[in-house]
C-alpha cells in the first residue's frame, strides 16, 4: 500500500511511541508522517549537511529510552576540512523541531570522496550505540585501524568510548572502532551469507510481529541491486533460505522496518520516493 509518493530520495525511518513516523531525506531534511499523511514543512534544528554523491543525511534512531528523555540520533556525513565525513549528532525532539543538536562522534580522519558513504545506527540490549561508516570506495581503508572508515564503531549513548573496545589503549589505532571486515582470521566471525554479485543489501530488520505469522523470525532487507525485498530465514546462528519478494516493484528499497502495528514499512531512495506498508494478501 501507497502511504506516500512526496519524498526526495528519504534513507530512513523511525516510529514515535505515538504511531508516528520520522523519516529522513537525504538532501537534509527530517520528516513527520503522522495522522496518515506526510507534514509538508521539514522538522528544525537538522545540522548542516554534506550533500553530494552519496553523501547526505542518512539513519534516524531513537535513543532506548526515547519515551521519557525524547532523545534521537542522526547520522549524515559533514561538511569540514579535509572533506565530508560520517557523523552522529544527538538531540532532543520537542514538539517544534530538534532541540540541542549536538555532534557526539566523527569519523575521522577526514577524506575527500562521495560514495559507499552510508551509515546505521543501532543499540544493543545494554544501551550501547553501533555505528557503520563508509570506505568512500577506497576498500583498503577497512583495514586501517587509525581510520574510521570501512568499521563499525562503538559508543556509549553521550559519544564517549568504552572502556571495553577492543582496540582501547593499542597504538595507532581509533579507540571508537569495534570491527573490521577482514575474513577468515582466528578469532573473527564470517558472515552468515554472502552474495556474488552483491545484490547491496541495505536496511536491516528482524520480523517479530503477528500480522504475518510464517514469517517470524525472519530478517528482512532492502536489495538495491536485485530491485527487491528480500526475507532471509535463520535458524539461530544458522542461514537457512531466502527469498525474494516485490521484486520489480519499487525502486531501490532503501530502508525497511516493522512498524508498532506489525506491518513492514518501506522506503525508496528516489527523487520521487515514496513510504510503502505490505500488508498480508
Amino acid at each position: 500500500m501507497t502511504l506516500s509518493r512526496d519524498l526526495e530520495q528519504p534513507w530512513s525511518l523511525a516510529f514515535l511511541p505515538d504511531g508516528r513516523m520520522l523519516i529522513t531525506e537525504r538532501p537534509g531534511r527530517l520528516r513527520l508522517f503522522a495522522g496518515g499523511k506526510l507534514e509538508r514543512t521539514p522538522l528544525p534544528g537538522v545540522p548542516k549537511v554534506h550533500v553530494g554523491g552519496q553523501a547526505g543525511l542518512l539513519d534516524v534512531c531513537l535513543h532506548p529510552r526515547f519515551a521519557e528523555n525524547r532523545v534521537l540520533y542522526l547520522s549524515y556525513l559533514s561538511p569540514g576540512s579535509g572533506g565530508p565525513t560520517a557523523t552522529v549528532a544527538r538531540a532532543e525532539l520537542a514538539n517544534d523541531g530538534l532541540r540541542g543538536t549536538t555532534v557526539i562522534f566523527e569519523a575521522l580522519p577526514r577524506r575527500q570522496g562521495n560514495l559507499n558513504l552510508g551509515s546505521r545506527i543501532v543499540f544493543d540490549r545494554a544501551g550501547l550505540m553501533y555505528v557503520s561508516c563508509g570506505d568512500r570506495f577506497q576498500m583498503e581503508l577497512a583495514q586501517d585501524l587509525a581510520d574510521c572508515a570501512g568499521k563499525i564503531v562503538r559508543l556509549r549513548d553521550d559519544g564517549s568510548v568504552p572502556a571495553e573496545n577492543p582496540f582501547v589503549g593499542k597504538p595507532k589505532a581509533r579507540p571508537e572502532i569495534f570491527s573490521t571486515t577482514t575474513r577468515h582470521l582466528p578469532g573473527m566471525e564470517d558472515a552468515l551469507r554472502t552474495w556474488v554479485p552483491s545484490i547491496s543489501p541495505c536496511g536491516l530488520t528482524f520480523y517479530t510481529g503477528d500480522r504475518f505469522p510464517g514469517w517470524k523470525g525472519s530478517l528482512f532487507t532492502g536489495a538495491l541491486s536485485a530491485y527487491a525485498l528480500f526475507r532471509i530465514e535463520v535458524d539461530g546462528e544458522r542461514y537457512v533460505s531466502e527469498e525474494r519478494l516485490i521484486e520489480g516493484r519499487l525502486p531501490y528499497i532503501r530502508d525497511v522496518r516493522q512498524g508498532p502495528d506489525g506491518l513492514l514499512y518501506l522506503v525508496t531512495h528516489s527523487d520521487d520516493g515514496g513510504l510503502f506498508r505490505l500488508e498480508p494478501a
